[in-house]
């Protein structure tokens, strides 16, 4: 007899989850003391030439952009019912790119997000012992929504800040926003930022959607 058992990441609980008020990215001031590591700051955006004002110092804006392996993802603030999107979106969760770069890099535009394999085991359910191959690599199908919120902001990412986007889904476990079948949790999410086709790998995933749909906003944009 095979016995199939599925790592659920706490969908049943959901929905006696406490929402969460939605965050926002905000600019630290000039003269602020180094940033500790984690837990980490947002990254400051840098700053728009004015017709009065001049334009920001070489020095100003790190010559480089931000890589993935300067990055590492995190999950964080579980929302139910973001305000600023449609009802349809029942939940979101922001992920966090924080730099453990040794110097300052800058971030902006789109991340891209796939979801990838199965987070699913099958046991021999007399030994218990593994009965099947995982799959932790194959893409999943999936479809996503970019949600124009804000205008990408050009952000310097010094060593221990991080920049924020926000991921969102309608829950697969709603009979009524998900009518139709099911979608195993994805083993992981790979995290693409602008200029760079190396993943960020974020695990575990705490998303769920139905059907793979999933939206997300511009980096530091959140909702």
């Amino acid at each position: 007899m095979i016995g199939w058992i599925r790592r659920v990441l706490l969908a049943a609980s959901l929905v006696g989850l406490t929402a969460c008020g939605p965050g926002r990215v905000s600019p630290m001031p000039a003269q602020s003391p180094p940033l500790l590591p984690v837990p980490s700051a947002p990254a400051v955006p840098v700053a728009a030439t004015t017709a009065s004002a001049p334009p920001p110092a070489p020095s100003a804006t790190p010559a480089r952009t931000c890589r993935a392996a300067d990055l590492a993802a995190t999950a964080q603030d579980r929302v139910s019912h973001p305000p600023r999107v449609d009802t349809r979106w029942a939940w979101a969760v922001n992920i966090r790119l924080t730099s453990h770069a040794r110097t300052a890099c800058t971030l902006t535009g789109w991340p891209e997000l796939t979801m990838v394999g199965v987070d699913l085991i099958c046991v021999d359910g007399w030994s218990g012992k593994p009965d099947c191959p995982a799959d932790h690599t194959a893409r999943r199908e999936q479809k996503v929504t970019r949600f124009d919120l804000d205008p990408p902001t050009v952000y310097a990412v010094k060593p221990g800040e991080y920049v924020a986007f926000s991921v969102l889904w309608s829950q697969m476990l709603d009979p009524v926003g998900c009518p139709t079948g099911m979608y195993l949790d994805p083993y992981e999410a790979d995290i693409r930022v602008p200029g760079d086709q190396s993943p960020v790998v974020l695990r575990p995933v705490p998303i769920q959607p139905c059907n793979g749909d999933v939206g997300i906003t511009a980096l530091g944009v959140l909702v």
